[in-house]
């Protein structure tokens, strides 16, 4: 939230305006990506790269995402067995009963 404050002058009323006209979810997104575009410039600061921002960060993302591919997607049995975790955790929970 400190974020919205730095860049806003009234954040609440931004967000107010983008879940009224039900684009809330593309408020979240364009605000993630200006933060994650702030991180990405100060680590090409402290990188002392000899190529210009676009191409570092393009160099960065691409290698970031190639590497993560794997790890990333999962078969139909693991998707299986994750739903199967969920379920069990959801029956487990009961919102009318308080802790004690």
């Amino acid at each position: 939230m400190d974020l919205l404050y730095s860049r806003y002058s009234n954040p609440m009323e931004l967000m107010q305006m983008y879940i009224n006209d039900g684009r809330f979810g593309e408020f979240i997104i364009k605000t993630m990506q200006k933060c994650d575009d702030a991180k990405m410039w100060q680590l090409y600061l402290h990188s002392q790269s000899d190529k210009s921002f676009n191409e570092w960060r393009e160099l960065v993302t691409n290698t970031v995402s190639e590497n993560n591919t794997d790890r990333l997607a999962m078969n139909d049995k693991q998707v299986t067995k994750q739903i199967d975790v969920a379920h069990d955790i959801l029956k487990r929970f009961n919102p009318g009963r308080g802790e004690t």
